[in-house]
């Protein structure tokens, strides 16, 4: 592979996947992830986010119906303060259904993050020093996974594959072309885990367009 993005050195690390953070939980969701060579993006989540703190106060009936709409009005300000919030609404016991998108260029960028720095529950940033892409987040211990599950809930995402060398071209309008491989035998890309995970690899099958000149083959 010539390079994953054509400005920057050839190289990816993958800090961490994670799914909590601070008082927002991502309940039920699909998250993706879109980059192109060139430094374009495209992030979205689109699910439900839980209030942990709110939750649990309507669950333990500890809070009225006054400071439960003040609280609601709140976390709402606070998603809608993001311009990349396209939508959000209460869903009900402090469930929150979002729909988050944002693009741009994240070698001008350098970090783009949902939420934001305090609720980090997924980010990317690109160091110019290392020409390394980072996609990064908290993990949820297992003391933390415990209290969740205590409280009854749970995390149930899908996050979309991870396509590393496949010639698509993300446009700024969102849109993207599908072009013939530019790469050659010996081409590869390492990334370092940071932490325990489980990883599937699949060679694309796709013979009906130029995904991979029209001659799939298996995965070395």
């Amino acid at each position: 592979m010539q390079s994953l993005l054509k400005r920057a050195r050839s190289a990816l690390l993958l800090v961490a996947l994670l799914v909590l953070s601070g008082c927002y939980l991502p309940a039920s969701f699909d998250a993706e992830l879109e980059l192109s060579r060139t430094g374009l993006y495209k992030m979205s989540f689109d699910g439900f986010i839980v209030e942990t703190g709110l939750y649990n106060e309507i669950r333990l009936n500890k809070i009225d119906q006054e400071k439960i709409q003040e609280k609601i009005a709140t976390i709402l300000r606070d998603f809608k303060r993001d311009s990349s919030t396209k939508s959000v609404s209460h869903f009900g016991k402090g469930a929150f259904k979002v729909n988050w998108v944002k693009s741009g260029d994240i070698i001008r960028s350098r970090q783009v993050m949902f939420f934001r720095r305090n609720e980090n529950m997924l980010s990317i940033s690109f160091n110019k020093n290392t020409g390394r892409i980072g996609l990064a987040g908290r993990y949820i211990q297992k003391k933390d996974g415990d209290r969740i599950q205590a409280m009854g809930l749970d995390v149930k995402g899908v996050i979309q594959p991870w396509n590393l060398f496949t010639n698509f071209f993300l446009n700024p309008d969102g849109t993207f072309e599908v072009k013939a491989p530019e790469t050659k035998a010996g081409d590869n890309c390492t990334m370092r885990v940071e932490m325990d995970c489980h990883v599937v690899i699949s060679a694309c099958p796709q013979d009906m367009n130029d995904t991979c000149g029209g001659t799939p083959t298996d995965v070395q």
